[in-house]
């Protein structure tokens, strides 16, 4: 069997690092996993989302500051 070409050698590599980091990922999906991440001391989190599927409740923990600089209201 032959060994992998550089290029192929870096595809395994990104994949392998790419499920590892998956399987540890600090991203909340729910929101009911999001509030026990500030009942737990969260004062900031980031939002990757529609501005209307943000629960009130949450909305003042976003960090307004990782916006990016061309972010216009919805």
């Amino acid at each position: 069997m032959a060994s992998p070409s550089r290029e192929e050698l870096i595809e395994i590599v990104t994949r392998e690092v790419l499920s590892a980091l998956a399987e540890r990922s600090d991203i909340c999906a729910s929101p009911e996993k999001l509030r026990q991440v500030v009942a737990n001391g969260a004062d900031r989190v980031s939002f990757h989302g529609e501005a209307e599927d943000v629960p009130l409740d949450l909305a003042r923990y976003i960090d307004h500051t990782l916006l990016k600089p061309d972010a216009t209201a919805v």
